[in-house]
């Protein structure tokens, strides 16, 4: 019988969920400690220089008696850290959906590191009735959408206004103009096919409310947490890319705040709702596609992602795959549900 391989980690506690977040505690033996040591030293070797030897040559004794300790330390620290962190994650079956947020408690080489990790896992989710919810939603405020000649009229004057030089006299809407514009036969045509542009915008911007609507109304029935782990995550990204624009613009924070007419931590306070309420909705969309075995067919994934590629080259294909197979399945979910209006 084959002696078992000794873990690389003791003493693991996976503490109770509070909040779609768990605390895990644990050490890496002083052995992995020391093996991811070595690793870090080794891959300093490569370009590492001394006297008397080729880059990439000197000695590993030279190479970490020419690097300080405390340096070496945190580098084995992370490189263990990395290795056993996703060990612990699989046996203990853990559905991790952040990365950890690393304590480091004890480290000293010739002794266990001592951890303790917070990470958000996937909540359990009980679903509202979704479907009453959805038909309530989409049914409510529904109303023939009417286009008056008045509308239309607007629109061909801006365009009569675009089209000309500033100073010049604004073009008489005349078939060889509106012919100008596009495939149009005539301006009979012209104002047939803008009535039916303009019906349609007012189509989509109608369903891009109720989807909102839907989407708060999904996310108020629906009792479960987002990790704060996540949602604070999001925000730092949110805020950081927010004062790289405001750097950009050459402007201060509070002269920013100032014009939107808003304090930054009332600003950061509404942007973290919206995100918390944009996670809850993308968790309950996965998981009424899976309640009603909704999923984009093979040739549906295929014909998306060869768009997206031909746009955003540089993406890893597995990363591409994914977002478009999540792209296309919540759509066809919020689809499923709008359907439950009729």
């Amino acid at each position: 019988m084959e002696e078992q391989t000794k873990k690389p980690y003791a003493d693991v506690t996976i503490g109770k969920e509070k909040d779609a977040v768990i605390e895990i505690t644990g050490a890496i033996s002083a052995e992995t400690l020391d093996e991811h040591k070595r690793m870090v030293i080794k891959e300093l070797q490569k370009d590492f220089e001394a006297p008397g030897f080729r880059k990439g040559h000197v000695p590993e004794m030279m190479v970490e008696k020419g690097t300080k300790a405390s340096f070496l330390l945190e580098e084995a620290a992370n490189s263990a850290l990395r290795h056993v962190y996703p060990l612990i994650v699989e046996d203990y079956k853990l559905h991790v959906i952040t990365p950890p947020d690393v304590k480091v408690t004890k480290l000293v080489f010739g002794n266990p590191l001592e951890f303790t990790l917070r990470v958000g896992v996937q909540p359990e989710i009980k679903l509202p009735d979704y479907k009453k919810i959805a038909k309530r939603v989409m049914r409510a405020g529904k109303e023939p959408i009417e286009i008056k000649d008045a509308q239309v009229q607007e629109v061909i004057d801006e365009l009569r206004r675009i089209r000309v030089p500033e100073g010049e006299t604004i073009p008489e809407l005349t078939d060889e103009f509106v012919k100008s514009l596009g495939a149009f036969e005539n301006v009979e045509d012209f104002k047939k096919k803008l009535k039916e542009n303009i019906a349609l915008e007012k189509e989509l911007e109608f369903r891009k409310k109720k989807r909102e609507e839907l989407g708060r109304a999904l996310a108020d029935a629906a009792k479960f947490s987002i990790p704060s782990i996540l949602i604070e995550n999001e925000l730092i990204a949110v805020r950081d890319g927010l004062y790289e624009e405001i750097n950009r613009n050459g402007i201060s924070k509070e002269e920013y705040f100032t014009r939107v007419g808003k304090k930054e931590d009332e600003f950061l306070n509404t942007q973290r709702e919206t995100i918390e309420r944009q996670f809850k909705m993308k968790m309950l969309l996965e998981a009424i596609a899976k309640e009603e075995h909704i999923e984009p067919t093979e040739d549906e994934l295929k014909a998306e992602a060869a768009v997206l590629s031909s746009h955003y080259r540089d993406v890893d294909p597995l990363t591409l795959f994914r977002y478009v197979t999540e792209m296309l399945r919540n759509e066809k979910t919020l689809q499923f549900l709008e359907t439950q209006a009729k």
